[in-house]
């Protein structure tokens, strides 16, 4: 009989952080013109070396505030976003004694507003993703933005020097 070794696992949460609203047929092939609720879910991990990681942020009362003036209110007008103080991440986060300052890494999954909304809140984390996703959206100005799920005003403006 060989002996194992079980690795413990990682403590991984997933925490939501508001909701958005959009018609059924959006992400539905066949969808309906019905209006569909979408959590907005981040992902909060720590291991054990490189200590607290959250896998994207999604929306921050920035997002908000940014979505109330054009253009980013076309974004906010398709997509009514649906947030409270207390729903944002850096919230969630004090709940569980994690502090802002305590993020070192934020996986970006993709571009889009509302995967990038909270990264302003996060002083100290590193940024990883994919190259070629920055540069799909990192030329795109605040028009051409809005129409590509992008809002350039959230991204943080040390964002480059924090990049891995």
């Amino acid at each position: 009989m060989v002996a194992r070794m079980w690795l413990k696992p990682l403590p991984i949460q997933f925490l939501d952080a508001g909701y958005c609203t959009h018609p059924e047929l959006v992400p539905m092939r066949n969808g309906k013109w019905k209006s569909m609720t979408f959590p907005s879910m981040f992902v909060v991990i720590e291991h054990p070396s490189a200590g607290i990681m959250l896998f994207d942020t999604w929306y921050s009362m920035r997002f908000l505030e940014i979505t109330r003036r054009f253009p980013g209110r076309i974004y906010g007008l398709t997509t009514p976003v649906f947030l409270k103080p207390e729903d944002c991440a850096h919230h969630k986060l004090s709940k569980l004694g994690i502090s802002p300052n305590d993020v070192q890494h934020i996986l970006i999954s993709h571009f889009h507003a509302d995967h990038i909304g909270a990264l302003a809140d996060f002083p100290k984390a590193t940024y990883w993703f994919h190259e070629k996703g920055w540069k799909s959206v990192s030329k795109l100005g605040r028009w051409r933005g809005v129409f590509r799920g992008f809002l350039p005003e959230l991204i943080p403006v040390d964002f480059l020097q924090r990049v891995r």
